[in-house]
């Protein structure tokens, strides 16, 4: 009889922690649902595409098409960028490695306006870890903010933007440290500017 109470006791408060989980979103969902709704409302457009692989290769296999513009996942090299902001474009190749790793790449394309980028590379400065600004030349007069398998692509840039975009999604790769104790694996402190 007291064994039947105890379990009928532990299903009841299964039950009861089972509910609250599901009415608070579970976990961080329901940030990062508010950060897709701002994203949208601003205009933006979001994609959360399934990742196409995480191979290292010296070049894109032939016929390789990627998902996303720009790359949010895939085949890429063994090298990753150096974290920084930078003025010219960055291999897409290399860049991916890093978002394997957890970064965050925040893109400008060659029709986006010098005050605009200035605005980005001030961004960067604030906390650069774990971060790349880089020109893509297929985003026109469009701004990118890329994470592994995110992309949130718009006409303008937005500080509060970037920053939600990045609370939800950076150090979120695959290879990202799941816990503070597990080895082998990338935190925001190694990805620091000059680091690769």
């Amino acid at each position: 009889m007291i064994i039947y109470a105890l379990i009928a006791s532990g299903i009841a408060i299964l039950g009861i922690v089972a509910a609250a989980f599901a009415f608070s979103g579970g976990g961080n969902g329901s940030g990062a649902q508010d950060a897709i709704t701002a994203l949208r409302e601003a205009g933006c457009t979001y994609q959360n595409p399934a990742p196409q692989g995480r191979t290292h290769v010296a070049a894109l296999p032939k016929g390789f098409k990627a998902n996303t513009v720009p790359r949010s996942s895939g085949p890429h090299s063994p090298q990753t960028i150096i974290y920084g902001a930078y003025t010219d474009e960055v291999p897409e190749l290399n860049a991916v490695h890093n978002l394997e790793h957890g970064a965050v790449i925040l893109y400008y394309g060659p029709k986006v306006s010098k005050s605009t980028v200035d605005r980005m590379v001030a961004f960067y400065n604030e906390d650069p870890e774990g971060l790349i600004v880089s020109k893509h030349s297929k985003l026109g007069s469009d701004v990118a903010f890329v994470s592994w398998a995110h992309v949130a692509r718009c006409s303008k840039f937005e500080e509060d933007l970037a920053s939600k975009f990045i609370d939800e999604f950076a150090f979120k790769g695959p290879e990202s440290c799941k816990s503070d104790i597990e080895q082998g694996c990338f935190r925001k402190e190694n990805m620091t500017p000059g680091n690769g």
